[in-house]
């Protein structure tokens, strides 16, 4: 690790090098990420295995969270005064796109696959958008209250909390995997409601892009299985065993869909499942995941924090974890 460490500096100061002659993200970038005690953005300069924290990337207006589109070009952030916006990224400019006030209040966001919808949930209900990111617009808003409104165990609750809730959108916006207390439901914008999962407690969800496939984590109770069509005629398919997956912080499909990655800080490591025959195969990592979030060609295993930010690199010729320095280190 120390020796790899060096090998990277020494790339990323030439990296920032080159950055610093245009003042401007003009150069290859891998994503974009939060900084939560400057609440502003950062991007992730370079490539996948020789990259670096950029600087600070302003929003002009005070901000609680951002979500970043898996495309990286656009992200949706919340303001401390509750309401969301709706912007576009370009060489690193920001530009805010009108959209009224879809999202306000918003305690939870996912972009879709390939980040062309989104939901954005808030109390009682899920907001859909799509058009994203040049022209949101409101595709549906659909009631989970009879869902949300019940805790683990079933237990009677106001609110239900961001943290007990997992939803995943397709990329149509056509439909919504919502994942609250012991079920999984898939919802859809013209009032379809079915319940595709009974869970042993709080379950992940996942689309593959471009389909109605998805993907369900049950560390509690059924393991992780994929559902093929999941709004025709659905197909099961049991991948893994809940004590395979017993620690699992995110689940995503591969790009191509052939395979579901789950995150797994128990075993240090990002597990493949291939779809089709179930294989597995655990791709090592000096950190235990926290998470997998798609970010251009990787995927995000951790926060931006005090540490290095790792991420998990599927489209390199051998799937790999790769390290971006902490800013201590930049």
């Amino acid at each position: 690790m120390r020796q790899a460490t060096r090998i990277l500096t020494f790339t990323c100061a030439a990296v920032a090098a080159a950055f610093s002659q245009t003042g401007r993200v003009s150069g290859p970038v891998t994503g974009y990420v939060y900084d939560a005690p400057s609440r502003a953005m950062r991007p992730v300069l370079g490539l996948p295995g020789a990259s670096l924290l950029g600087e600070r990337m302003g929003f002009g207006f005070d901000v609680k969270s951002v979500t970043v589109s898996p495309r990286l070009d656009g992200a949706i952030a919340t303001a401390t005064d509750g309401g969301a916006h709706f912007l576009r990224i370009d060489d690193g400019a920001l530009t805010e796109t009108p959209a009224g006030d879809i999202g306000a209040n918003a305690q939870s966001i996912v972009f879709s696959p390939t980040g062309s919808a989104a939901a954005l949930y808030s109390g009682n209900s899920v907001q859909v958008v799509t058009g994203l990111p040049a022209s949101p617009k409101l595709r549906s808003t659909i009631s989970v209250g009879s869902q949300a409104a019940r805790g683990a165990g079933g237990q009677p609750s106001s609110r239900m909390q961001p943290r007990r809730v997992a939803m995943a959108v397709s990329d149509d916006g056509e439909y919504l995997l919502f994942s609250a207390g012991t079920t999984v439901r898939l919802l859809g914008v013209n009032g379809d409601d079915q319940t595709i999962l009974e869970t042993g407690g709080a379950a992940l969800v996942a689309f593959a892009a471009g389909s109605h496939d998805a993907a369900i984590a049950d560390p509690h109770g059924a393991g992780a299985i994929v559902v093929k069509n999941a709004s025709g005629v659905p197909a099961r398919r049991s991948l893994a065993s809940r004590e395979a997956i017993a620690t699992a912080t995110g689940i995503a499909f591969s790009a191509d869909g052939s395979h579901l990655l789950v995150a797994s800080p128990g075993d240090r490591a990002v597990l493949s499942y291939s779809v089709d025959s179930g294989e597995r195969t655990a791709i090592a990592c000096e950190c235990a995941p926290s998470g997998l979030t798609a970010m251009g060609r990787v995927f995000l295993l951790n926060e931006l924090g005090k540490d290095p930010l790792w991420l998990f690199d599927e489209a390199a010729a051998e799937p790999r974890t790769v390290f971006v320095p902490a800013l201590s280190a930049n």
